[in-house]
């Protein structure tokens, strides 16, 4: 509140509060995969990043949840300090051709007890690529000729050599 007297000295009534420092809700910055790809690798890392830390006492085994469908995947999820990110580790290899949600629970909040922003995506869909099925006469990199004598010139190494 200011105030004046008629020579126009003005007084000031300071109103002091206790509002904290960083009241910024905690925004996600990436989730990876990113939304609607495909061909994902059924052994890559899943996780989101955030724009600050997180206390770790809000995160919790289900924090990122993967479902395929309305069934929800295995797995176990952990907190990266060091980069503000949330891992998601299935207890399987996904399924190959399949489509998954990976979703970022509510209940996070940052160091400073701010909650997650209610803006920010916090699920995204991708498919995993499709298996190769070699065949028993395909090694790792393919057919490998192999010439064994004059009566039999050729052959192909099964996959077990």
């Amino acid at each position: 509140t200011t105030k004046s007297d008629a020579q126009f000295n003005y007084l000031i009534d300071p109103i002091f509060s206790n509002i904290p420092g960083d009241q910024a809700p905690v925004h996600v910055t990436s989730i990876q995969p990113s939304n609607n790809s495909f061909g994902i690798s059924t052994e890559q890392p899943l996780f989101a990043t955030f724009d600050s830390a997180l206390d770790v006492s809000t995160v919790a085994t289900d924090s990122l949840q993967l479902k395929a469908g309305h069934t929800i995947v295995a797995g176990t999820t952990t907190y990266v300090a060091k980069t503000a990110q949330l891992v998601f580790k299935p207890n399987v290899s996904l399924n190959p051709s399949t489509t998954y949600t990976l979703s970022i629970n509510a209940g996070l909040r940052s160091e400073v007890g701010n909650s997650l922003d209610d803006t920010d995506a916090k699920s995204v869909t991708f498919t995993t690529g499709a298996m190769l099925n070699p065949t028993l006469n395909d090694g790792k990199g393919g057919p490998i000729l192999v010439v064994k004598g004059a009566e039999d010139p050729f052959s192909n190494y099964t996959s077990e050599i």
